[in-house]
């Protein structure tokens, strides 16, 4: 695989040339190692990785079927199963991933920003030599290749690293001096507070005639001017005849109010800069695991939360409750479930407290959460790459109505990224801050792993929290489990001492 860097200005073109693996210098050669592979491997158990591999080979379907002797409808049958119904976009997922996956692996850090120009740098380079281009670079557009999602897919999707490292050899090296020079460009424009470029050539401009006004201040470059080379507003509102009260409301008004916040959620690396500066850099963390004990201290230190863009993580949920279509703004919360002090014991008044009404709205509010909770998990199997597996997430009492709340210990079947089953036990609070929840025996049991029936090694606790139209969702898995504080509420009469 052969592939060549252009630089044009800002952007940098990567382009791939695929032909080199396609055609063989020995085809004879090849021809028989794909008949002496049949005959030793049976289709029908190679994985998805073992099925790629082939197609990088000079092989056409036909050719392949043959060697095996089954028919194509059969071989398509086989490959929806290990999850592949188009080779050329699975294909391409595999070396994008393995490509961010090599970058990863030099433990430096690399930015959601520089990774963002990285993957839309990459999608175009490696689809362009494809049939219908444009179907498949609009495909892995939808791909967020976060490092988490990364490392997941690797796993989910069995993928070979080592063969695709040594495969892809060339080009990586190739993205890895890109990536050396956007690190480079970005430390430069970011600690060399002193050269002032875009309001020296502002400023140049207008003592040569040109006349600014506030249409021309841009996002843009009200970005540039007053974040990365912190101009204050009273010289923007010179250059720009505007009020240096006027600059910062329209900082404000596009979500630039705050510098320190803006520049920091963009620009987390500014720290590590600084840190390796200055020489108290611990070379025995990585930069990810320094950067979160970063996040934590700006936190208590200045009251920052270095959560970029939260709402990019919030989907809308619509369930059915009482006949109504009812929509909730539902995020996974990273935050852990907790009750800060023990619940005040309250005593009732006998007669005047309405038992019948409570087991009401606690009933409803339990199957609301539970409803929410089974949206959010197909939702969740969808991001993952998992959507044909949707069916497989049923509620208890969509499968059998007699089941009680307590009954199994669990509320929700589901897979997860290795479509392993797992059990969940939703619980849900109507409150805006978490609040203490009650969990039976079995329950506990099933957390636990105590149940030796169920063929299922991953049980947890949805905590589903509704605060009008805003729900957290909070899982409590089994270490977590362990660290909380447990107060019995109801006790069983078995029998009678013998004394």
């Amino acid at each position: 695989m052969k592939s060549t860097i252009n630089f044009k200005g800002d952007k940098v073109m990567l382009e791939v040339n695929n032909e080199e693996e396609i055609f063989s210098k020995d085809y004879q050669k090849e021809k028989k190692w794909l008949e002496d592979y049949a005959s030793k491997n049976n289709i029908k158990n190679l994985t998805s990785e073992e099925i790629i591999k082939l197609h990088e080979k000079p092989f056409i379907v036909s050719e392949i079927i043959d060697a095996f002797n089954i028919t194509k409808k059969d071989y398509e049958k086989i490959r929806k199963c290990v999850g592949i119904s188009n080779i050329n976009l699975e294909r391409a997922i595999r070396n994008i991933d393995v490509i961010l996956y090599s970058i990863d692996l030099k433990d430096r850090y690399v930015s959601n920003k520089i990774r963002k120009m990285i993957v839309n740098m990459l999608i175009p380079a490696i689809c362009n030599k494809l049939p219908k281009s444009e179907f498949y670079i609009n495909q892995l557009s939808l791909i967020e290749f976060s490092r988490e999602y990364v490392q997941t897919d690797i796993i989910k999707r069995n993928i070979d690293i080592d063969y695709r490292l040594e495969k892809m050899d060339y080009i990586i090296n190739k993205v890895d001096l890109i990536v050396e020079e956007m690190l480079k460009k970005e430390k430069n424009k970011l600690l060399n507070y002193n050269s002032k470029q875009q309001y020296n050539e502002l400023l140049n401009q207008k003592k040569n005639g040109k006349n600014f006004n506030k249409e021309n201040l841009t996002y843009e470059i009200l970005y540039e001017l007053s974040i990365i080379e912190g101009i204050s507003d009273t010289l923007i509102g010179m250059i720009f005849n505007m009020k240096r009260d006027q600059v910062r409301n329209l900082r404000k008004k596009v979500g630039l109010f705050n510098k320190q916040k803006t520049k920091l959620i963009d620009y987390p690396e500014l720290l590590i800069y600084y840190i390796e500066e200055n020489g108290k850099r611990d070379k025995n963390i990585s930069n990810y695991e320094l950067e979160k004990e970063m996040n934590t201290y700006i936190q208590n230190e200045y009251g920052i939360k270095l959560e970029s863009k939260e709402n990019d993580n919030i989907e809308t949920i619509t369930i059915d409750i009482d006949n109504k279509n009812i929509s909730f703004k539902v995020k996974q919360s990273k935050e852990i479930y907790n009750i800060n002090k023990s619940s005040s014991h309250k005593y009732s008044k006998g007669s005047h407290y309405n038992y019948k009404k409570e087991n009401q709205n606690k009933s409803r509010n339990g199957k609301i959460g539970e409803k929410i909770a089974l949206e959010y998990e197909k939702n969740r199997l969808k991001k993952i790459g998992l959507e044909k597996y949707i069916n497989q997430v049923k509620l208890v009492s969509q499968i059998n109505e007699d089941v009680t709340f307590d009954g199994l210990g669990y509320d929700l079947i589901s897979i997860n990224e290795n479509k392993e089953l797992i059990f969940i036990e939703v619980k849900t609070s109507f409150s805006k801050k978490d609040r203490p929840i009650f969990i039976s025996k079995k329950e506990m049991e099933m957390m636990k792993g105590y149940i030796s029936e169920f063929d299922c090694k991953h049980c947890f606790i949805y905590y589903v929290l509704v605060d009008g139209e805003n729900v957290s969702v909070k899982e409590i898995k089994c270490d977590n489990f362990n660290n909380y504080r447990l107060e019995p509420v109801l006790y069983k009469i078995t029998g009678t001492n013998s004394f």
